[in-house]
């Protein structure tokens, strides 16, 4: 059993680490690594018997709201808007994976720390090359009203930029209080991001 775990383990944190670039250039790749992740997850706690994070306060929430969203698509939907909802549970388990799973290595959140700057940094290297060459790296120019791209199709760079940008550069600012690494230390930046 522990052979599969550590097996499981590094599986899990390989395909969480190019995530910010999925997320970025890939959809569709980067939901099936966060179904990939909830399963796994599943069975990790299957595996070890633990199942403790399912008492945190915003697992309950989570939970609730994913009930509530499954019974608003079975009074007001049809069967595949009920099946797209009992799906949406991945999202909640991929958080919770990252919670109380893969990021409590902190070689492994130093590691998404550096890979979700690496992106922020392309993202504002491929706005100022097309805000001073008037191309960016694919060959686009700006968009209809002026909007920077960056290294972009279309006008999504300043989005990205905050969903990469921020758990990059907070990840000693923020403390989560109460919230405990193993070896008895507090975890810091955003709840999971940081050093600790």
């Amino acid at each position: 059993m522990r052979q599969a775990e550590l097996w499981m383990r590094r599986v899990v944190t390989g395909l969480v680490v190019p995530m910010p670039l999925l997320l970025l250039y890939a959809l569709a790749p980067a939901e099936i690594v966060m179904t990939a992740v909830a399963v796994l997850f599943v069975a990790h706690c299957m595996l070890c018997r633990d199942w403790g994070w399912l008492r945190q306060a915003w697992v309950v929430v989570a939970g609730m709201l994913w009930g509530e969203i499954v019974l608003s698509s079975a009074v007001m939907g049809g069967a595949h808007a009920v099946m797209q909802a009992l799906c949406l549970v991945r999202y909640f388990l991929f958080v919770a994976a990252l919670q109380v799973w893969i990021l409590p290595d902190s070689r492994t959140r130093g590691v998404m720390v550096r890979a979700y700057g690496a992106v922020a940094l392309w993202l504002v290297a491929g706005c100022w090359q097309q805000y001073l060459c008037g191309r960016n790296f694919l060959g686009y120019g700006r968009w209809a009203d002026g909007a920077l791209l960056g290294p972009l199709w279309a006008p999504r760079a300043g989005q990205a930029l905050v969903m990469t940008a921020l758990p990059a550069l907070f990840p000693s600012h923020t403390a989560c209080p109460g919230v405990k690494a193993r070896g008895g230390g507090s975890w810091r930046g955003a709840c999971c991001w940081g050093w600790s």
